[in-house]
C-alpha cells in the first residue's frame, strides 16, 4: 500500500504581499476586469517579490497547525503505530525553497520526538513555478553543503535532482510553462521509481508506504493535473498548507487515484484560509 500526500507550503512573504497588492489595486474582479490595472498589479507583484521569501508570522501558524491534522496526528502518534499489524515506512520530501522546508520543520520535530522512524529527502526539482527569480535576477539556489548548514536543526538522509552550482543551476533564466510540465512529468517518474523501489525492498505485502510531499501551489496543481491526466480540465489550487492525498497502485504500473484535495481542516480558525488563488 502506498499513500501519496501533496502539503502546500505555509503562507510566504510573496503570497502576503499579494493579498496586499489585490486590496491596494481595488480586488482580484477588478484587476481582472481591467487590462491596464492587470499588467499594473503583474509589475508591481515582479518588482517586490522575493527570489526565495520566509514565511509570515501567520505562515509560522499555520504550519504548526498542520500538527492538528488527522494524517499528522497519526503519524506521530507512537500509541496508534503500535496497535498496528506492519510497520509503515514514512518518507518527507521537501522542496529546497525556505517555505517548503520551515513548512515540514514541525512536523519533522514532531516525528523526531516521539521516536518515528522517517527519511528525508530535499528534492531540487520541486521548486515552484519559475525558479528563484526576482528584480535581481535568476539565483541558482542552495548547493547541498548551504542546505545542510542554514537548516542544520534538520538532518537530511539526501538530496535528490541538484546540480554542482546549486538546484537551480540549468538555466540563467526564469523557468517557462513548458520546461514546468516537463518537470512534472520527470517528478512523477521519480515518485514510481520511489514505489518500485519500495515494493520491490518490501517482504510484507501488508506493509505501508506514506511519502509526504511539502512543495508549492504552482507546481503542486501542475503535478496533480499530470497524475489524474485531466488534459483540458481546470487546475485545483490549494490553500497554504492544504492537503491532497492520493493511492498509488505499486501492483505493476504505477496510478494515482485521487482521494481528497485541499482538505484544511485542521484550520480551526478560518482566518487561517490563505492564498488559494494562483495569480
Amino acid at each position: 500500500m502506498v499513500k501519496l500526500v501533496l502539503i502546500r507550503h505555509a503562507q510566504s512573504q510573496n503570497n502576503l504581499m499579494k493579498i496586499n497588492l489585490k486590496e491596494q489595486l481595488g480586488g482580484m474582479k477588478k484587476i481582472d476586469s481591467s487590462k491596464s490595472l492587470f499588467q499594473i498589479y503583474k509589475a508591481l507583484n515582479f518588482l517586490k517579490r522575493l527570489e526565495d521569501p520566509n514565511l509570515t508570522k501567520i505562515g509560522y501558524e499555520q504550519a504548526n497547525e498542520l500538527l492538528k491534522s488527522e494524517l499528522i496526528m497519526t503519524l506521530c502518534s507512537n500509541k496508534k503505530l503500535q496497535q498496528r499489524m506492519t510497520k509503515p515506512k514514512l518518507i518527507l520530501v521537501t522542496s529546497p525553497m525556505r517555505r517548503s522546508i520551515l513548512t515540514l520543520k514541525p512536523v519533522y520535530d514532531c516525528l523526531k520526538k516521539n521516536n518515528i522512524e522517517f527519511e528525508t529527502i530535499c528534492n531540487g526539482k520541486i521548486f515552484e513555478f519559475g525558479g528563484p527569480y526576482s528584480i535581481k535576477g535568476v539565483m541558482n539556489g542552495l548547493t547541498k553543503k548551504q542546505i545542510q548548514h542554514t537548516y542544520s536543526s534538520i538532518q537530511f538522509d539526501n538530496f535528490s535532482h541538484f546540480g554542482k552550482n546549486g538546484w537551480y543551476d540549468y538555466s540563467d533564466k526564469k523557468e517557462t510553462v513548458i520546461e514546468m510540465r516537463k518537470r512534472c512529468q520527470e517528478i512523477k517518474e521519480w515518485i514510481v521509481k520511489l514505489v518500485n523501489q519500495y515494493s520491490d525492498n518490501s517482504r510484507d505485502k501488508n506493509s505501508e508506504l506514506q511519502i509526504l510531499f511539502f512543495t508549492h501551489g504552482y507546481f503542486m496543481s501542475e503535478l496533480i493535473h499530470n497524475m489524474i491526466d485531466q488534459i483540458g480540465q481546470p487546475r485545483l489550487y490549494q490553500y497554504n498548507c492544504g492537503i491532497t492525498t492520493f493511492d498509488v497502485c505499486d501492483e505493476g504500473q504505477c496510478a494515482f487515484k485521487l482521494l481528497e484535495t485541499n482538505n484544511v481542516e485542521h484550520f480551526e480558525n478560518k482566518k487561517m484560509l490563505t492564498s488559494n488563488y494562483p495569480i
